[in-house]
Formats: C-alpha cells, structure tokens, sequence
C-alpha cells in the first residue's frame, strides 16, 4: 500500500533540507525567468543510452545547422535585446557564435532561427541559446543549453 501523503518529484541532492541537485537548481532557475528561451531541439537520432542522467542529443556534424529559438514574455511590457546561439566545449571555450536582436511583446511570444556550424569531429559540445535584455528590468540573461554529441546518424 502506498501513503497517500504529499510527494514531489523533484531531484534533491539534500531531500530533509531541501536542497536541489546543483544541475537541477540551474536548469530550474532559467525555467521560472519572466523571459523564457526555448532551444527547440532534441537530437539527430536516438539519445545516448549510456547515461541516462544526463542525456547528450546526437547531430550531424560538419554542417551549417539553423535552430529554432523560442522567446517568451510572461512580462507585462515589452522586452527587447540580443539572442546569441553558441557552440562550446564542455570546458567552456566557444567554438561558433552567432546574434541577433529581438523584440518581444509584452505577455508575447516569437520563434527565432539561428545558425552555427557543428564541427565534423565526434564529441560531446554545449548548445547555448542565451536571450540578453536590456535595460534594468530584468535581473540578467535567460540560457536554453542542450547537450549534444556528434557523431555518424545513421
């Protein structure tokens, strides 16, 4: 029999003392932003079986790839500023970029497109789709990242 009580699903490293796992913490604190970003992909092809934890999307590599970015404003004004798509390493170090404005109405929404050029060497890379507004408003940019991993799709 199960206890009918109250549950949450969530992933606590720390459960008595409430304390998010830090991978969770940070994928959470970027899903509650008034500025939501949505990097709207999910692979190539099959996840990696391999880890289940942290699932790395497979791509095609040595390709110009256009991504699909979604913007929403849960604000009561307009918010406007720079999205930037980048691809990096786990390291941290950028391997393409590239930017554009956007302008998003007040309780909006509005669907971007991106391009970087995947490197053709297998490996594992950081998909960033980062929104910077501007002015005072907003306490800081809002990121969408997807892991992915290169290699032959079949």
């Amino acid at each position: 029999p199960r206890d009918p009580g109250p549950y949450h699903f969530g992933d606590f490293a720390d459960p008595e003392g409430l304390r998010l796992d830090p991978e969770c913490e940070t994928y959470l604190t970027e899903a509650f932003k008034p500025l939501g970003v949505y990097l709207a992909f999910w692979g190539d092809g099959d996840q990696d079986a391999k880890s289940p934890r942290t699932q790395w999307f497979p791509i095609r590599g040595g390709e110009e790839r256009t991504f699909e970015v979604v913007l929403v404003n849960d604000d009561q004004e307009p918010a406007s500023g720079e999205l930037v798509l980048s691809l990096e390493t786990p390291d941290g170090k950028v391997l393409a970029s590239n930017e554009k404005p956007f302008r998003i109405d007040a309780t909006g929404k509005t669907t971007q497109g991106l391009s970087v050029r995947i490197p053709r060497e297998n490996g594992r890379y950081l998909l960033n789709a980062t929104a910077r507004p501007e002015g005072g408003r907003h306490k800081g940019p809002t990121i969408s990242r997807r892991k992915i991993s290169v290699q032959p799709i079949p």
